[in-house]
Order: C-alpha cells, then sequence, then structure tokens
C-alpha cells in the first residue's frame, strides 16, 4: 500500500507527529500545500496530520477541497491540540467536517503543546493507535 504523510504544522508539534508517521512506515511526506492533486492520486493512504485552532480542525478544509481525489482511497486524519480526544471542545472541532467525509476517515485525537505547555505529553507513543489501525489495514 502506497502511503503519503500530509501535514499542516504552525508551532511544529504536528510536523514532528507526521515526521515520526514518516519514518515508521517509510512513507512519502509533503507539506499540505506543496502536493497537488494530481500526485495525490498515486497513493493508496493518505494520513493527514493537522492541529486544532480555535475550534476548528484546521485540515477540513484540505479534506473538502481534496475529497474528489481522496474519497476512493482510505484517509486518517491525525489531529492535536490542547483538548483532550474525549473533550467537547474536540468534539465539536471535529464534527465541523462534512458527515460524508467523517463517515469514510479514520480519526485520532493527540496531545499537543503551545510553546512548552504540553510539551511533555507530545511523545511518539502517541502514535501507537494510528500504528495499529495502519497494520490492520496492511493485513
Amino acid at each position: 500500500m502506497k502511503t503519503v504523510v500530509v501535514y499542516q504544522s504552525l508551532l511544529g508539534t504536528t510536523r514532528k507527529y507526521a515526521q515520526w508517521l514518516r519514518e515508521s512506515l517509510e512513507a512519502d511526506m509533503f507539506k499540505a500545500s506543496k502536493v497537488s492533486a494530481e500526485k495525490m492520486q498515486a497513493y493508496d493512504l493518505v494520513v493527514l496530520c493537522t492541529a486544532t485552532y480555535i475550534g476548528w480542525i484546521r485540515g477540513g478544509g484540505y479534506l473538502k477541497k481534496r475529497w474528489k481525489v481522496l474519497k476512493g482511497k482510505k484517509v486518517i486524519l491525525v489531529v492535536t491540540g490542547m483538548s483532550p480526544a474525549e473533550s467537547d471542545d474536540s468534539r465539536r472541532s471535529y464534527e465541523k467536517i462534512p458527515e460524508y467525509i467523517r463517515q469514510n476517515i479514520k480519526y485520532f485525537k493527540l496531545p499537543g503543546k503551545i510553546a512548552s505547555v504540553g510539551a511533555d505529553k507530545v511523545k511518539k507513543e502517541n502514535l501507537e493507535p494510528v500504528m495499529e489501525y495502519i497494520r490492520s489495514l496492511q493485513a
């Protein structure tokens, strides 16, 4: 399964998770603004790493814009942020992504940080549920 990790990162945390995924998966990796829709057609599995900013998942717009290319692929959305995955804020931000997309992707929420706040929570081990899911796709 040909895999690409696409990321959007302002503060570096999301990029760090994307790099760890790229290394673990031996995948290609691109910044979201630097990969064309045509190039995305070459991949079977797309892992989009992005963050939550002011109640919005930054990659939600990217998913909508690229959905014509992504809809036939396995798509994983990895979101970083300060709010825990089970929080109302995290749920609400995820629900802003259209349902037709949410029904066709796998979503993971990972701890993020702002400056040094939360830095101790950003660990490669946080990616284990993502890796388990990807291994299940490859089986």
